[in-house]
């Protein structure tokens, strides 16, 4: 007969990172990512436990910094088996820092990665598109000279930011 053992939980899994300041885990975590991605150890299944500690630890984390963001960003292709607990949490990130103010020119190119990793992620599906928007209401989020017909009304909405057309400042009021 077969006994049914729970899966551990994070915090079993990984109990100096839930006992310790989670801010402080992140950029070694990070460092051991990036130096294990490249040595194809993937296959050993170090890269997957530093990505889930990763994803614990970003569930834990309030706000990170926007180099922080980039690093995370960077690393995408080391979240392949963890990307349904990694791309939502970016997704809150990003939607942090958009209340904080206009996206920078490096965040938005994180975005754009981000959204590629996505797609890969729905290989023959639809993906939800889950960064379109944020790159949509980026200033920097398409060229100006792009002819594409989704390009024209971003182009014009930032050009009318702060006049009483602006429908988005009204609702910020």
């Amino acid at each position: 007969m077969l006994l049914y053992t729970p899966f551990p939980t994070p915090a079993q899994r990984y109990p100096r990172l839930h006992q310790g300041n989670a801010q402080e885990w992140l950029r070694p975590l990070l460092r051991r990512l990036r130096w294990n991605l490249p040595r194809n150890e993937e296959q050993h299944g170090w890269c997957t436990c530093i990505a889930e500690g990763i994803c614990y630890l970003l569930q834990r984390i309030p706000e990170v910094t926007e180099a922080e963001f980039l690093e995370v960003t960077d690393l995408a292709d080391g979240f392949d088996w963890v990307w349904p607990h990694y791309l939502p949490r970016m997704a809150e990130f990003i939607q942090e820092m958009e209340a904080a103010g206009p996206l920078t020119p490096a965040i938005v190119q994180a975005v754009r990665r981000l959204d590629e990793f996505e797609e890969k992620q729905y290989e023959g599906g639809s993906p939800p598109k889950t960064f379109l928007w944020p790159l949509f209401r980026s200033q920097f989020g398409f060229s100006t000279d792009d002819p594409g017909w989704s390009t024209r009304p971003q182009r014009s909405r930032h050009a009318r930011r702060g006049t009483p057309c602006d429908v988005a400042a009204r609702f910020r009021r």
